[in-house]
């Protein structure tokens, strides 16, 4: 499991805990993001707390809850601008629909490690507390969407896309040569550096992030697309560069 941090903003304490139950509770492939992505609207961009994608479980929205329980919180109606909002999102893409309808699995629970004793959520709207509640919920939808994992991966990532890379499918000999066998393999290295690449542009750290690499490996246009993905989240910032 990989988690990439995209910026924890007001909900800290909770998006930490989400992040340390799958980098130490969960031994399957996916990504969780933390504060990404950021959806455009018709008033201003709209923040994702976290998103889990996996092969076994589709796509997954967290809504984060910070504090204490309280009453006044509209549960049903965060978690249905959620799924509206992404599933649309999602729509914008042919392969991740079937006719009129979504072809992934998308879900959307709370998660509000503060709350005590909070019984009344339904399975429409779940609720989660503890870990074990996180574990009996991902147990539940094991329905998965493996046919459409990377299609789905290569859509959230869309916004750190650096090349576009053909796919080598009639490579026969791996070791091959003139048949394009040695070429698919440095190809599979750049696609890896291209994983890091979108990293680097979504995490946010505290302090100073260096960016280092070699002549021609994307520094700039990670630093780039870095400044756009801050700007997007922080409209109302300056952004200084040297």
């Amino acid at each position: 499991m990989i988690v990439v941090r995209g910026g924890t903003g007001k909900k800290p304490v909770s998006s930490e805990r989400l992040a340390e139950y799958f980098e130490n509770h969960v031994k399957f492939e996916g990504y969780l993001y933390l504060g990404y992505p950021l959806i455009g609207a018709i008033d201003g961009g709209y923040q994702i707390d976290a998103l889990l994608i996996s092969r076994e479980h589709g796509a997954v929205v967290f809504n984060l809850i910070e504090g204490a329980y309280d009453e006044k919180i509209q549960l049903a109606e965060i978690q249905d601008e959620s799924y509206t909002k992404f599933e649309s999102k999602l729509k914008l893409h042919k392969d991740l629909t079937d006719k009129r309808k979504l072809s992934v699995e998308l879900n959307v629970p709370v998660f509000a490690p503060a709350w005590k004793g909070h019984s009344d959520s339904d399975s429409d709207y779940p609720v989660l507390l503890t870990y074990e509640d996180l574990k009996k919920f991902l147990g539940s939808i094991t329905r998965g969407s493996s046919d459409k994992y990377e299609k789905l991966v290569s859509v959230i990532q869309s916004i750190t896309k650096i090349r576009h890379r053909n796919k080598r499918e009639y490579v026969k000999n791996e070791l091959s040569r003139g048949g394009g066998g040695k070429l698919k393999e440095l190809e599979d290295s750049i696609a890896n550096l291209d994983r890091h690449q979108s990293t680097a542009v979504i995490e946010t750290v505290e302090g100073v992030q260096r960016i280092r690499g070699l002549a021609g490996s994307g520094k700039t246009i990670v630093l780039a697309l870095k400044v756009a993905y801050l700007h997007a989240k922080n409209p109302s910032r300056k952004v200084l560069s040297q």
